[in-house]
């Protein structure tokens, strides 16, 4: 998957399929027909990833010094519940667990949102809400640090 950024909202149709966005299909791999979701154990949301893009996360999460970097490789270990492996078919919809999908809270309409090497998949609704108090905090920090 090539960097792909952006963000779109599409339906779900009553089977759990999501079809990709549009703009957001040319920075798939031709190539790549395998795909990983996995929830997200710090956001309710879902990351979809190339299966190669997928496995270079894993292998880098392998090859991590565990003793120096303990707490940070806590937090990679743990960062996804449920893994699905999925497919694109040739009419670009996905299709997904009512288990995945619940995680996310997502129901009738998911807001994809482009993060480089993959997809994060949300409920609109959620996604509005995580900014709102991410500014929140964000403006909280500023106004603890300024002087």
């Amino acid at each position: 998957m090539a960097a792909v950024y952006g963000k779109e909202i599409y339906s779900v149709d009553a089977k759990g399929r999501i079809k990709i966005p549009l703009r957001m299909q040319k920075y798939l791999n031709n190539t790549e027909t395998e795909f990983v979701v996995k929830s997200s154990r710090f956001q309710p949301c879902l990351l979809l990833y190339a299966f190669s893009a997928f496995q270079k996360e894993h292998e880098r999460l392998n090859n991590y010094d565990v003793e120096e970097n303990e707490e940070e490789f806590d937090k990679a270990m743990t960062t996804g519940d449920a893994i699905e492996y999925c497919e694109i078919n040739s009419h670009n919809y996905i299709m997904l667990s009512k288990e995945v999908l619940n995680h996310a809270q997502i129901k009738n309409e998911v807001r994809f949102v482009g993060l480089g090497n993959k997809l994060a998949i949300w409920n609109p609704n959620v996604y509005e809400k995580y900014i709102l108090q991410a500014k929140k905090k964000l403006q909280q920090t500023k106004k603890r640090t300024s002087y």
